[in-house]
């Protein structure tokens, strides 16, 4: 099927003999040459007989014989194998017919196996499938999962080279990684901070914000928490994040803590950090650290609006203030002036 029979024809006699085709299957003629020629269609599959008759005034010859006509076409590979309806157990095998000269009448399911470090093989797994789909069930605690791919068969028993061959994703619910619950997330006001959430899952999780300060957001892909708070959003917040695909959810909470950012009231600008070291502008020109309600070193500018070298000192509980030393100074020089005069 899908060739042309020819058979040459070698003629004796005299006159020249005519031919003729006294049994024969459709579509077969005599053609110059002489010659017999037959394209058989896949209607015509199986065994013909053809009896060939050469004939002149001096009498008649006949030459009969049985010619079969075979499919050896095999079908086109089977396309567009992919897997559809995936669940945690199983998922769907669909894929276009194939062409071929007789058609197609059923297919094969070839399994890609592979156990440890040991080379894989594919070996026939099921045969005579005549619909173009198919539920299989992949171990979902195989350390491998096997791949599929699909042969056809025709009527002939032909047999296609196989289809593209795919895996079946099973699907996972969400997971979250290595972030403890409870996670504690510090930022400042007015200061933008970032928190990446990991996750994992089958197919890859997307994520959103279920519980949450307004104004933070979350990219649904990378999974990164952004925030920047105002003042009034200064204290203890909790955050609910989630990560979601088909399979199911997973939930992170994630414990947000906002500082504050203070500034002291004067002429200046600055920070002030209580119970510790900051910076402050006084009434002067200069500018100084100061400490409050707690020691530390720093500059201070004296209270002369001229002044513009800094003094260095120490002032805050316990500290040393420049009138104390300019006095201690004093003293110890009219101590000095005293002994020696007396001396």
């Amino acid at each position: 099927i899908g060739d042309t029979f020819t058979y040459p024809l070698t003629l004796l006699g005299t006159p020249v003999p005519s031919i003729s085709l006294t049994s024969r299957p459709y579509g077969m003629t005599v053609e110059s040459g002489p010659s017999v020629q037959w394209p058989p269609t896949p209607e015509q599959l199986g065994p013909h007989s053809v009896t060939i008759t050469a004939t002149n005034v001096k009498g008649s010859d006949t030459q009969s014989f049985t010619i079969e006509a075979a499919d050896l076409e095999s079908p086109e590979a089977p396309a567009l194998l992919e897997v559809v309806n995936v669940t945690a157990i199983s998922g769907d095998l669909v894929w276009d017919e194939p062409a071929d000269n007789v058609g197609v009448t059923s297919y094969e399911l070839w399994t890609y196996h592979k156990v440890n470090r040991f080379p894989g093989h594919w070996r026939k797994t099921q045969e005579g499938l005549l619909e173009r789909a198919l539920t299989v069930y992949p171990s979902p605690t195989a350390n491998y999962r096997p791949k599929y791919a699909i042969r056809a068969i025709d009527s002939s028993g032909n047999v296609s080279n196989s289809s593209n061959a795919v895996s079946v994703p099973l699907l996972d619910e969400p997971f979250i990684y290595h972030n403890p619950p409870g996670e504690l997330f510090e930022l400042s006001v007015d200061s933008r901070g970032t928190y990446n959430v990991d996750a994992g899952g089958t197919p890859i999780p997307t994520f959103s914000i279920v519980t949450g300060p307004a104004g933070m957001t979350v990219d649904e892909t990378t999974g990164i928490l952004a925030w920047t708070p105002g003042a009034l959003d200064e204290g203890a917040h909790t955050v609910t994040v989630r990560a979601s695909n088909v399979a199911g959810t997973a939930d992170l909470v994630v414990n947000v803590m906002v500082n504050p950012f203070v500034a002291i009231e004067g002429e200046g600008e600055g920070v002030l950090l209580t119970e510790g070291e900051g910076i402050v502008t006084t009434e002067g020109e200069g500018e100084g650290i100061v400490t409050t309600e707690g020691e530390g070193d720093g500059v201070v500018d004296p209270p002369i609006a001229a002044c513009s070298a800094p003094v260095r000192g120490r002032t805050g509980t316990g500290g040393i203030a420049l009138g104390d030393v300019l006095t201690l100074l004093l003293l110890l020089s009219l101590f000095l002036f005293s002994r020696r005069s007396f001396s």
